[in-house]
């Protein structure tokens, strides 16, 4: 079925309307201390496996692509030859911080991609009925 401009408008005007309302009653009103610890943990939770598939999804991209990437060689020889060239102490330090760097980068993206997913948990059932009821009233 296809909307108007008008009808397009209305329609995320009530899902708004629909995803705020549901944000409110999910942590505010009675029983939302212990909804708001559940949601809590989930997210963390979330966040912590999400954090960790970027990692490991990182890792082996880099390995990945210094082992059998395109031109391989050339990067295995660069790296190979900066290793070679520079201290060791400085060599550790400087991988430390390129770690620690893409670390901190995975952190805050999984705990972003966590807490949106346990955001969305909470938001979907409440947009799916008012696109539903749209839909019915629509036709």
């Amino acid at each position: 079925m296809k909307l108007t401009k008008q009808q397009r408008a209305q329609l995320s005007n009530q899902t708004q309307r629909a995803a705020v309302a549901a944000l409110r009653s999910h942590f505010m009103g009675e029983g939302a201390t212990y909804r708001r610890f559940q949601f809590l943990r989930g997210a963390l939770m979330a966040s912590a496996g999400w954090t960790a598939k970027l990692l490991f999804i990182g890792s082996w991209a880099v390995i990945g692509g210094l082992l059998a990437g395109p031109e391989h060689d050339f990067f295995l020889k660069q790296v190979h030859a900066w290793m070679v060239a520079t201290p060791v102490d400085q060599v550790l330090a400087q991988s430390h911080a390129m770690f620690v760097s893409a670390a901190i980068e995975c952190v805050k993206i999984g705990a972003l991609l966590g807490f949106g997913q346990k955001l969305l948990a909470v938001v979907t059932p409440a947009v799916q009925q008012v696109k539903q009821n749209f839909v019915s009233l629509a036709a």
